[in-house]
């Protein structure tokens, strides 16, 4: 494999982690797929993922928020120090992304819109509400906290994702997305305060538990 090819070329925990990485994106793409109830078998269901799967790997790191787009260069600049190849730099960062083929595939069917426009208001509404920021967090965190509260935060951080899927649907409903972040701003500048205030400093479960609560909230407000 292309991680095996780096032997005696790169840090023995580099290419640990590079596998860890890979693992953690098949893991999460695997559940998506179980979660999906998508029909046929799994070789149906991986065939029907294709053009989300394209269209994940199609996008650039310009295509990104700014701050999806920092933390994706972070990893690429990270994995580069350690002589690890700019192109599979790249591959390994963008495995992350397309991670939630499954969810773009049930965004974009519950939206009736292209592959490309829902992961475009998937990535805006993640900028736009800091939910990419608070996802982020959470991911860091999981490394601090003890094991149970590590078990309920990797569900908070997948019901995270599954709200700004649902939340990227509203503003796909509405003439566009500029408009519709426009319409809510009174309750989006109030969520991102919530936000802010239960992630500052070094944030505990019960923080980030009450955080996908207020985005729950803000969510379930909208017509």
């Amino acid at each position: 494999t292309a991680c095996d090819a780096l032997d005696n070329k790169v840090p023995a925990h580099r290419q640990i982690a590079l596998q860890s990485l890979l693992g953690e994106a098949l893991a999460k793409l695997t559940k998506g797929i179980l979660s999906a109830n998508m029909s046929g078998g799994v070789s149906a269901q991986i065939d029907a993922l294709t053009p989300y799967e394209e269209a994940l790997r199609a996008t650039s790191s310009e295509d990104l928020s700014a701050y999806e787009r920092a933390v994706h260069k972070r990893r690429i600049n990270q994995l580069a120090r350690d002589d690890v190849p700019e192109d599979l730099a790249e591959r390994f960062a963008t495995s992350r992304l397309v991670a939630i083929a499954p969810l773009i595939s049930s965004l974009s069917e519950d939206a009736n819109c292209t592959p490309a426009e829902a992961i475009g208001a998937y990535l805006t509404v993640g900028d736009a509400l800091s939910v990419d920021r608070l996802r982020h967090v959470a991911v860091q965190a999981l490394l601090d906290l003890p094991h149970w509260d590590r078990l309920a935060l990797r569900g908070l951080i997948r019901e995270l994702e599954l709200l700004q899927a649902e939340t990227a649907v509203l503003a796909l409903a509405a003439p566009s997305i500029e408009a519709w972040l426009e319409a809510v701003r009174s309750s989006r500048d109030t969520l991102i305060a919530d936000l802010k205030k239960y992630t500052a400093s070094k944030p505990s479960f019960a923080q980030f538990a009450l955080a996908t609560d207020s985005l729950r909230s803000f969510v379930k407000s909208q017509p």
